[in-house]
């Protein structure tokens, strides 16, 4: 009578659920929006990817912490009810293993061989396939595990053939723990790597040993699921926020460490992963359901907290995830005790489809569902990306470099451009030699007519009479710098060349050169012009060496320096001249080069830049008569008070605005009272 009561009490709220859910359904599909990746670089909503199709209310749960999917079975781990059920999803009909043996069962797995493994208190059971006992993993005895490491049983995954389990044990920092079969400890799998702060750094070098114990207590994150896939590999992921899914190979290294696209993901209640690679992760503090591609890239996002309103498709703290044969998608729910079922729609289908077709290696069937995609969502970033990979196989290196470069995947589309401008090269390299050959015999020629016959002597008298003009002359003479640098401060110093022209015309060419470096190195180089700053850049610019130049005068006005402001601003602009002569031919160069080729760009930029630097250092040394030694200490004290400025002006900023905020306050207040 009191079980027949139960069923119908949960059949008269599993009703009122889905009628308070019905306003919803007759607008939408459904109940919450879907958010994918764009090409923009963010999430966007996009077509609905799950659709909720039914809620499992009758299995009786109570906090339920754990669930796990194989094939058309799905387990439980009903916490609350200290046991666990195996579910047929083919009849729903299902099984309670472990009555009178489990206390507070909280991480559920199942093998291929259908051994099912329950991580309890203290213990993880192995049940057989017909739910019966067959062995207890407890703490291991060994001196490896660790005389103070605690055995508390969370989560749970198959080990292997022979029964084997990987264990994550609550509050261990040292990794996963690995045993046989037989119970015996094979060592920690997948350890995590301390992380620690440039501050942390510090204190370590600084601290002794005691003191390091006392102020600076760094631990490796704590593992908050594990899940062993059927490529045979195990996943995990970190507790808390900022976590990012992990492939570990036989030996723990994270396959995924160095994927571009492995998205962020804060407090996870479980994962799943598919046998194409696709994984599922639930987010306990949003109530998101998160799809991943292989590599980590975001395929979906949906779902969401469940807080003021009882919908379908929305969660209050979702513990469980799997999908079965038939590609439902099951989430289990440990504050309502039930399990929502999700279907995925039409489009979404079709991309599984595209992305499964390309790693069977069938590119134009891939290719013909990508292109399908796009039509409807041309900003799809892995439409693109997929795309362009397609192409990349099929050798149109060209359109690929045209997917990934709307995708902004640089590495991929330098990849792409090497070969299309391999090709283009390989096309046209005896062209390039035939034209490098004419222009070099027609400089010979002209050159021997003019000996000749005195062709160029209309460009010769017209320099003249440029050389005339002063402001030509102080252009002109910053060439000087490149062999002579001492010798051009010393005619700026005693007024034979140099003026406030002259300076602010290069400083303009300076300029542009600034921010061609920044938006005209091509794509590969370039900042996103979208995302750049022309005002931020101008602000730099003009600020840091105009704020150089006048602390550098008054400091050499206190120590003894002879140079006046104009001699600095002087020397600091000429001192520039390897950038206004050269950097133009690396910028060049960029928009043709490729990320092989960045080493060069580097250590022509810096080289470029370190020359000036020293240009910039001995004609100060010149300007203001200082030795060596001296000129150090201008600069040092120049730079300290570069910072003071940096700092005082910072204080009157935060001080005028706190200012600002106080009398808009005051002006409210009496408006407010009059």
């Amino acid at each position: 009578m009191g079980d027949l009561m139960r069923k119908t009490v949960l059949a008269f709220l599993a009703l009122l659920f889905i009628a308070g859910s019905m306003r919803t359904y007759a607008g939408t599909d459904s109940t919450s929006y879907t958010y994918t990746l764009l090409t923009t670089g963010g999430a966007g909503i996009a077509q609905d990817a799950y659709i909720p199709t039914d809620v499992l209310m009758d299995f009786g749960l109570d906090s339920a912490q754990d669930m796990f999917v194989l094939g058309m079975t799905m387990y439980i781990a009903d916490t609350g009810n200290s046991r666990a059920l195996v579910v047929d999803l083919y009849t729903m009909e299902y099984k309670v293993i472990g009555e009178g043996i489990l206390v507070n069962p909280r991480g559920i797995a199942a093998d291929a061989w259908g051994r099912i493994f329950v991580a309890d208190n203290q213990a993880v059971f192995r049940f057989d396939s017909y739910g019966q006992l067959e062995f207890t993993f407890t703490r291991p005895t060994t001196p490896n595990f660790g005389v103070n490491e605690p055995f508390n049983p969370v989560k749970v995954a198959p080990g292997g053939a022979d029964g084997g389990v990987y264990i994550i044990s609550e509050g261990s920092t040292a990794g996963v723990i690995f045993m046989n079969g037989y119970g015996e400890f094979l060592g920690y799998f997948a350890s995590n790597n301390i992380e620690m702060s440039m501050t942390q750094r510090l204190m370590q070098a600084v601290l002794t040993e005691e003191q390091q114990a006392r102020f600076l207590r760094v631990v490796p994150a704590v593992y908050a699921n594990i899940f062993r896939g059927e490529d045979g590999l195990v996943y995990t992921i970190n507790r808390g926020s900022g976590a990012t899914m992990r492939r570990h190979s036989i030996s723990g290294i994270d396959l995924l460490a160095h994927s571009r696209g492995n998205m962020l993901l804060a407090d996870v209640g479980d994962i799943h992963v598919t046998a194409d690679g696709r994984m599922y992760a639930v987010q306990q503090g949003s109530g998101h359901i998160m799809v991943l591609t292989h590599e980590g890239y975001l395929l979906a996002a949906f779902a969401g907290p469940s807080t003021a309103t009882e919908r379908v498709g929305l969660f209050i703290s979702p513990s469980g995830v799997g999908v079965d044969a038939l590609g439902r998608l099951f989430v289990l729910d440990q504050v309502r005790n039930f399990i929502q079922v999700f279907e995925p729609t039409a489009p979404q289908l079709m991309l599984y489809e595209a992305m499964w077709l390309y790693q069977e290696g069938l590119y134009l069937e891939s290719q013909a569902l990508f292109s399908e995609m796009l039509v409807f969502n041309s900003a799809s970033f892995l439409g693109h990306l997929y795309m362009g990979r397609i192409y990349m196989q099929l050798l149109d290196y060209e359109s690929a470099a045209h997917h990934f470069r709307v995708a902004n995947v640089i590495d991929l589309y330098s990849r792409a451009y090497w070969e299309t401008r391999n090709i283009w090269l390989q096309a046209n390299m005896g062209n390039i030699l035939i034209a490098i050959f004419a222009f070099v015999a027609l400089w010979r020629v002209v050159k021997f007519a003019d000996k000749r016959f005195n062709i160029l002597s209309f460009a010769r008298k017209g320099r003249a009479r440029l050389n005339e003009i002063r402001l030509y002359r102080d252009l002109a003479t910053a060439k000087n710098v490149i062999k002579h640098p001492i010798d051009n401060a010393y005619d700026v110093h005693v007024g034979e060349t140099g003026s406030y022209g002259a300076g602010l015309i290069l400083a303009g060419v300076l300029y542009i050169i600034f921010i061609m470096f920044q938006v005209g190195m091509g794509y590969i180089f370039s900042q996103d012009i979208n995302h750049f700053s022309f005002l931020n850049a101008t602000l730099y610019f003009v600020t840091i060496p105009l704020l150089f130049i006048v602390v550098n005068y008054y400091v050499a006005s206190i120590y003894d320096g002879n140079g006046s402001l104009k001699d600095v601003f002087l020397c600091v602009v000429y001192g520039f001249t390897p950038v206004l002569l050269f950097m133009p031919f690396i910028i060049l160069f960029a928009n043709f080069a490729t990320l092989n080729e960045t080493f060069l760009i580097v250590i022509g930029s810096g080289f470029l830049l370190s020359w000036s630097a020293i240009n910039i250092f001995v004609s100060l040394c010149e300007v203001h008569e200082y030795s060596f030694r001296e000129t150090i200490k201008s600069l040092l004290i120049t730079f300290f008070y570069m910072l003071v400025v940096v700092l005082a002006l910072s204080i009157i900023y935060l001080l005028g605005r706190q200012l600002v905020s106080f009398i808009q306050e005051i002006v409210t207040e009496v408006l407010l009272r009059v």
